[in-house]
């Protein structure tokens, strides 16, 4: 089993804010917020986002590549 079909395979077969069914998950560049020791960035990182509403989650592994952004992020600030 590919990486991808492991990640992808881990969203719901629907989309919480829709309910829309089946293949509903696609890729797609977002800029998300999060908050690193008070204070908040902004970090661009990808996002699977339901193609019927634009709602979106983070599988494990983009959730973990968000983190490490955020943490450079942080770092970058205060040298």
């Amino acid at each position: 089993m590919s990486t991808k079909h492991r990640e992808t395979s881990a969203l719901p077969p629907f989309c919480p804010s829709c309910d829309a069914e089946g293949s509903v998950w696609k890729a797609a560049d977002r800029a998300v917020k999060q908050v690193l020791r008070g204070e908040t960035f902004t970090v661009h990182g990808q996002v699977m986002e339901c193609a019927h509403c634009g709602y979106h989650m983070l599988t494990d592994a983009q959730a973990d590549r968000v983190v490490r952004l955020t943490a450079d992020a942080y770092r970058l600030k205060h040298g």
